[in-house]
C-alpha cells in the first residue's frame, strides 16, 4: 500500500488505477477534513461561548459596587473586588489550556477576551447610568425638599 500510496501522491497517472486510487483517496480526505474543520469551528465556538458566559456572569456583581460603598458612606475601593479575582481564576485556566494548543489557542483566548471586554464595558455603561440616574433623582429630591422647607416657613 505504502508504494501505492507514494505513487498516488505523486500524481503518476500511468496507471489508471492508480489515478482513480489517487481521485478517490484525495476526495475522501478533503471530505472528512472539511468535516472536522466544521467540528473543530463548533467546539471552538463552544469553547469560547462557555468561558464567556462564565465569566460574564461574574460581572453581574459590577452594579452592586456603588450602591455597597455609598450605603456606607465608604471611600471607594482600592482593591478589585471578589468577582474580578473569580473572573480572572476562570480566564487564567482557560489560558493555560488555550496556550497548549499553540496560534489557535491565542486566537481562541484573544476572541474570548474581547467578547468580555465588551460585554463588561456595557456593564459599566449600565452602571454608570443608573448611578447618574440616581444622582438626578436625588438632586430633585433635594431641591423638591428645600423648596417644601420654605414654602412652610411662610
Amino acid at each position: 500500500f505504502g508504494m501505492v500510496w507514494e505513487a498516488a501522491k505523486g500524481g503518476c497517472g500511468e496507471h489508471p488505477k492508480v489515478a482513480k486510487l489517487h481521485t478517490a483517496l484525495t476526495s475522501a480526505f478533503d471530505a472528512v477534513t472539511a468535516d472536522l474543520r466544521t467540528i473543530l469551528g463548533d467546539l471552538e465556538r463552544a469553547s469560547t461561548e462557555h468561558i464567556v458566559a462564565a465569566v460574564a456572569q461574574q460581572f453581574g456583581s459590577v452594579r452592586l459596587v456603588p450602591a455597597s460603598f455609598r450605603m456606607r458612606n465608604k471611600a471607594m475601593p482600592v482593591r478589585p473586588s471578589p468577582y474580578v479575582d473569580a473572573a480572572l481564576a476562570m480566564l487564567s485556566d482557560y489560558a493555560a489550556t488555550c496556550a497548549v494548543i499553540g496560534d489557535s489557542g491565542r486566537q481562541l483566548l484573544d476572541t474570548a477576551c474581547s467578547q468580555l471586554a465588551s460585554q463588561l464595558g456595557s456593564a459599566l455603561a449600565g452602571v454608570i447610568q443608573t448611578v447618574e440616574q440616581q444622582e438626578k433623582s436625588m438632586r430633585r429630591f433635594a431641591k423638591a425638599g428645600g423648596e417644601a422647607e420654605e414654602f412652610g416657613d411662610t
